[in-house]
């Protein structure tokens, strides 16, 4: 009775109650009278009925996570990386990390990878360095290609950086992310390529 008036989960759990074993069983769900439902009854009578076949349960789940939204604890986590992807200065950055570090504690090791990994692409954007990966037990800063008919030249970083003909060269050993940072920094004051 007043079946609009539970949640989904719960109608489902209760239509999942009947018909167990070899005799079929029916399952009726009822609205007030003379009272329509509201919207979100509505839709979740709709999901319902448009879902019988076995195994429903996880499309029903979907439907659900759509018409109540993400939740809190995930839409707070949602909410966190639309920030963190929104980023554009590293001072917004540290205030973000400052902010974590009070309302989490101690961040995890992949929370404080994932705001390296962001600090990076700042600087990298800021340096004027398209990719940033590894090859060969090293990370490679790799500039843009020159404009057609152009030859790069790179101005040299200081050891342990090596300086290629088109991309920077560190060795994947201890101390290797401030490493990073700094020839990032270094790069972002001053042009990196000079055409020769």
């Amino acid at each position: 009775d007043r079946a609009d008036a539970f949640g989904l989960a719960q109608l489902y759990q209760l239509r999942g109650r009947v018909g167990r074993g070899p005799v079929q069983a029916y399952a009726y769900f009822f609205r007030h009278r003379s009272k329509a439902p509201t919207e979100e009854g509505r839709l979740r009578l709709e999901t319902l009925a448009e879902h019988t076949a076995l195994g429903a349960g996880y499309a029903i789940a979907m439907r659900d996570l759509e018409m109540r939204g993400a939740g809190e604890i995930l839409g707070t986590r949602l909410a966190l990386y639309r920030r963190l992807a929104e980023i554009r200065s590293a001072e917004a950055l540290e205030a973000l990390a400052a902010e974590l570090e009070d309302r989490f504690g101690p961040l995890p090791q992949p929370a404080a990878n994932l705001l390296y990994q962001m600090r990076v692409k700042l600087l990298a954007e800021r340096a004027g360095i398209a990719a940033v990966h590894t090859d060969s037990g090293q990370v490679v800063l790799q500039p843009p290609p020159p404009p057609h008919g152009e030859k790069p030249r790179l101005r040299p970083l200081p050891s342990p950086w090596r300086t290629g003909s088109r991309a920077y060269w560190l060795p994947l050993r201890e101390g290797w992310r401030e490493e990073v940072i700094k020839g990032l920094e270094m790069l972002g004051k001053s042009d990196s390529r000079e055409v020769g």
